[in-house]
């Protein structure tokens, strides 16, 4: 059994000529055509203090379509909004894992879960505790300066036996930035600097890329081990900032196109995805077991 968790936010996004509402009417119409999602959950980190802001109508939606939704403190980002998800429905044993997806991007076909999922069945086969399948977990073969593995592209399948795991060695289901000391926590409007040295937290999104690094890491310390979809599928990903905005490719071109932004690609968006299946060919062939 499969459980779907939307993070949603319904105020200001990056991406300034989309409507935040069709984000949600999007995941709403592919839900009702998926093959393989059991209950679907859309949490919603708190923009009701946002002016103009559609978390309201959002709801109005998601209820009408017969789905759950929560409403939170706006903390965290994407990460904090999937691990509340998990945890209204870690206590039921009749769902074996949680699909964790953002509002901006969108499964690209109705037959989601399988190539997530025969990771798992792999590791079971050989022995290996896997927990989490990403889009994108990137090794960082490329900067040998920086060894942290994490998922580069967090959408992806997780093991409720690797979180019930967790939770059962009194460890939170994710690693979040913050929580655990006595800084004020990072939310999606605000970051506070705690270390002048630390460039990652100077940037708007630093909490988020710090969550991004670390926010398996309690799973990953009992043993479990992170993969993802590239060596046969691939993602599109829209890099929204830097000097490479534009459409990325991670993974494998030939393969099938599982996940994709969740707004129209414009003509005049740039696309690099020839490029980055190249990158990524290269990490795969030196990751090789």
């Amino acid at each position: 059994m499969i459980n779907y968790i939307v993070a949603c936010y319904m105020g200001n996004r990056r991406q300034q000529n989309v409507d935040p509402l069709s984000y949600i009417k999007n995941h709403i119409k592919w839900l009702e055509i998926s093959k393989d999602i059991d209950n679907a959950i859309f949490v919603f980190n708190d923009s009701s203090d946002i002016k103009f802001n559609k978390q309201e109508e959002a709801i109005k939606l998601v209820t009408k379509a017969g789905h759950n939704y929560i409403i939170r403190k706006n903390t965290h980002f994407s990460y904090g909004a999937w691990e509340e998800g998990i945890k209204s429905i870690i206590k039921e044993d009749k769902y074996n894992y949680s699909f964790l997806i953002e509002d901006d991007y969108i499964p690209s076909q109705e037959f989601l879960i399988y190539p997530f999922e025969k990771h798992f069945r792999y590791g079971k086969l050989n022995n290996i505790k896997i927990g989490f399948v990403a889009c994108y977990y990137d090794n960082l073969l490329s900067n040998p300066n920086k060894p942290l593995s994490h998922a580069g592209i967090s959408n992806g399948l997780i093991s409720h036996s690797a979180v019930k795991e967790t939770i059962s060695q009194n460890k939170d289901i994710f690693e979040l930035y913050g929580r655990n000391t006595n800084k004020p926590p990072i939310n999606n409007d605000k970051i506070w600097v705690y270390n002048e040295s630390d460039k990652e937290l100077k940037s708007m999104y630093g909490g988020a890329v710090w969550n991004q690094k670390y926010f398996l890491q309690n799973i990953e310390k009992l043993g479990y081990r992170s993969t993802d979809i590239t060596e046969e599928n691939y993602t599109l990903f829209y890099a929204t900032v830097g000097v490479e905005k534009g459409m990325h490719l991670y993974g494998n071109e030939d393969g099938i196109c599982l996940m994709e932004p969740n707004f129209q690609i414009t003509s005049d968006i740039k696309d690099y995805k020839n490029k980055n299946y190249v990158i990524k060919r290269h990490i795969k062939r030196h990751n090789k077991r």
